[in-house]
């Protein structure tokens, strides 16, 4: 693992990069997710700036602050310099349940992340962007850079200033003007066309949604704090489902974590539809050379954004010649529409049909 300051053409191939000596100050935090946009748009997407601050001593807002927007950079470390005062994560109660909220998400998100990377490398798509990247007919998206996105479906709306409780964000509505957006602590919905919403944002608290058609593998875990602990997890599907009749779509590539020279990998790709009266969601298995990916489950699905119509009486999952019902339960969410979780239980690197009707 490589990690330069410096730069070349190229740079984003073969290393990573942080954003160097930055300040403890509330001006070098908001720059921090300026800087890593602009490097993915150069072509380097492993960045990630010094957490709290390198450079003179940080204070407790603004670390806690910190580690909920570095929490979610690709590059994440807490990191300053010799005769600064200590600024480890657990040495304020607010940082450290910050830190306690933010990183169990990131782990959770690490095979999205993952993913992201691998397509960073096989297509140069970018895994932290702009807004207006992924929205480039919305303007009101052209002049926002302290939010950024994750891929094309996680939304990060950080507090980047001292005192601040809440977050002015803004949620495209995506080119049909349908595109809904989940958070991903509480599944809590923000309806589509919402635009500019002010959101609370206490100190030990921030924001990330995803967006309705994206569906997102997980490690289903809230307690693992490295990668080890995360990988012995099983995985878990997120479906944002949109209206009756939309669709939803997502990956997964996964690897030993290891290897210099790719040889032995799995990819699955995730489509799912859904009507008034049924949903379908199908695996796809396009790569399979990765042997301990069978050794691995997808053990549970959430679907977001079922129709209350809906009403489910069974689900049945087929993996080969194989097909069993499997059990599941619905809430309502806050939107009126279901939030469906099912025990699925089916090996990673396998082919599958879910049905619910």
């Amino acid at each position: 693992f490589v990690v330069s300051r410096s730069s070349f053409p190229s740079h984003g191939s073969h290393a990573a990069h942080w954003t160097g000596d930055n300040a403890a100050t509330w001006d070098d935090l908001k720059v921090s997710s300026v800087t890593i946009m602009n490097m993915a748009l150069y072509g380097i997407p492993m960045v990630g700036s010094d957490i709290c601050g390198f450079i003179d001593d940080t204070t407790e807002e603004l670390c806690a602050r910190w580690i909920e927007v570095g929490a979610f950079h690709p590059f994440s470390r807490n990191h300053n310099t010799i005769g600064a005062m200590p600024q480890e994560l657990y040495r304020w109660d607010s940082v450290a349940e910050a830190a306690r909220a933010a990183l169990s998400l990131r782990y959770q998100l690490l095979p999205v992340m993952y993913t992201s990377f691998y397509r960073a490398q096989r297509a140069a798509e970018l895994v932290v962007r702009p807004l207006w990247l992924n929205y480039p007919g919305e303007a009101e998206t052209h002049a926002i850079d302290d939010q950024f996105m994750l891929d094309d479906a996680v939304l990060v709306s950080p507090a980047l200033a001292e005192g601040q409780t809440s977050v002015r964000a803004y949620f495209p509505a995506g080119p049909n003007g349908d595109t809904k957006w989940y958070s991903l602590f509480d599944h809590s919905v923000v309806e589509a066309g919402a635009g500019w919403l002010e959101l609370d944002t206490p100190l030990t608290s921030t924001n990330v949604h995803v967006a309705s058609g994206s569906i997102l593998p997980m490690h289903d875990t809230t307690t693992a704090m490295t990668v080890p602990e995360a990988r012995a997890a099983n995985y878990a599907l997120l479906v944002a489902a949109g209206a009756a009749g939309s669709s939803a779509q997502g990956d997964l590539f996964i690897d030993d974590g290891e290897q210099v020279e790719l040889t032995a990998s799995t990819y699955v790709t995730y489509a799912y539809t859904q009507t008034e009266s049924e949903a379908t969601l199908v695996a796809t298995v396009a790569e399979d050379g990765y042997p301990a990916a069978a050794e691995s489950e997808v053990g549970s699905v959430v679907i977001l954004g079922v129709p209350a119509s809906f009403r489910i009486s069974q689900a049945v999952v087929t993996v080969g010649d194989d097909q069993r019902s499997v059990e599941f339960n619905s809430t309502p969410l806050s939107d009126g529409s279901l939030e469906v979780s099912i025990d699925l239980n089916v090996a990673t690197n396998a082919a599958f049909n879910l049905q619910l009707s």
